[in-house]
């Protein structure tokens, strides 16, 4: 067996996932936010809303009924969306050996993005400002409070 960084990856991993969950009553919000925006799958519109949860809502929410098959990982296991993930998910435990416990790195995830979904949907209708505009302010300003020099 040839040895690669994926390979020792999955040696590591001790519980791996094939699925992100989303909140059943959540699955319209994600598909209303998806005909607005330009974002090309599930995965992208999950980790702006785990951003915004994370960042803006700066609260999570559990997830009262999963809805299990609106994500799958093995379509996106190698998305650079996925280390976003997993840097918000090493930020909220203040340890990278969240990332051997792919169930606790996704609930993590998971939980800001029930926080963070119900914010887009209101930026998204709102007629103040284009919601493209929005989130690259958010962005921005984020990037300046963490002023790396």
């Amino acid at each position: 067996m040839e040895l690669n960084d994926k390979t020792i990856y999955d040696e590591v991993v001790k519980s791996k996932r094939d699925h992100v969950i989303i909140d059943k009553d959540d699955v319209d919000k994600y598909k209303h936010i998806e005909k607005k925006l330009p974002f090309k799958n599930h995965l992208q519109t999950f980790t702006v809303a785990t951003f915004i949860g994370y960042y803006y809502a700066e609260s999570s929410i559990k997830i009262k009924k999963s809805y299990n098959g609106f994500i799958h990982l093995s379509v996106y296991r190698d998305s650079p969306y996925l280390d976003f993930l997993k840097t918000f998910a090493i930020v909220h435990e203040e340890d990278p050996l969240v990332l051997v416990d792919e169930k606790r790195l996704f609930s993590i995830c998971e939980e800001y993005a029930r926080a963070g979904i119900d914010l887009l949907v209101e930026w998204v209708d709102s007629k103040d400002e284009n919601i493209e505009n929005v989130i690259a302010k958010l962005l921005i300003e984020k990037f300046n409070e963490l002023d790396v020099q």
